[in-house]
């Protein structure tokens, strides 16, 4: 016998995951605005001036990173939404079925 929860709490549990990914996501897309990471341009330090496109490319790697992630658990909750409804709905034919045969 399978041992499953009811669909609609599957359902319920994938939209926690989302908003769990979604506000974590939030949080590292702030990150650079709340540490307020910037380098003086105008710096006679080599370090420095090597170091100016690293931050741009830092950040737009951590919010292409965060983009994705969001994306993944919208496919997430998308798919179990998609499934839960296919069992709901197979489970209701097979009882029709039986109902109908037992007749």
């Amino acid at each position: 016998m399978l041992d499953m929860d009811e669909p609609d709490e599957v359902v319920a549990a994938a939209g926690q995951f989302r908003t769990a990914i979604t506000t974590a996501a939030t949080d590292v897309g702030a990150l650079f605005d709340v540490l307020g990471l910037s380098l003086d341009s105008t710096s006679n330090c080599r370090v420095d001036r090597a170091c100016l496109g690293q931050l741009d490319w830092m950040q737009t790697t951590f919010t292409e990173a965060v983009e994705d992630c969001v994306g993944q658990a919208e496919t997430t909750v998308d798919n179990t939404v998609v499934s839960a409804t296919a069992l709901v709905d197979a489970d209701l034919d097979s009882s029709r079925s039986v109902h109908e045969t037992a007749y």
